[in-house]
């Protein structure tokens, strides 16, 4: 997300190809209650229950429900959310396919980016605090 935002600042690419390539990232990501049935943590009844409280909650998350009615522990639902998000494909090949730029731009941002960020922990750990 933090390359894609920045490619956003850089005018690389739109604001409307960032929320196309967000939109498109969270539709192919498996949902929780998918991945809970899979990983034996909950089952279909359980994943049943849940979706028909979420239609009289619609506010309310899938995970945060499952775990106030007792069907996942926060640790579950924290592993599963780190799945479900390490499975979704990643914004810049999002970007790359609905043509917001090319698969050359995406590698040279991202091994800018990389840079950046390893300059900015070099510098922060070279800053005394106590100064």
């Amino acid at each position: 997300m933090w390359l894609a935002s920045r490619l956003c600042v850089k005018q690389v690419i739109t604001t409307a190809q960032f929320a196309e390539a967000v939109e498109l990232q969270l539709s192919r990501r498996p949902s929780l209650g998918t991945l809970a049935v899979q990983r034996g943590m909950m089952t279909v009844d359980q994943v049943t229950a849940v979706s028909a409280q979420q239609s009289d909650e619609p506010d309310r998350a899938f995970g945060e429900l499952a775990v106030d009615l007792g069907f996942l522990a926060r640790e579950q639902l924290a592993r599963l959310m780190f799945e479900q998000s390490d499975q979704a494909p990643s914004l810049g090949d999002i970007l790359v396919e609905i043509g917001a730029l090319t698969a050359e731009e995406l590698r040279r941002e991202t091994q800018e980016a990389r840079i950046i960020a390893n300059l900015y922990e070099e510098l922060s750990r070279d800053v005394c605090v106590h100064c």
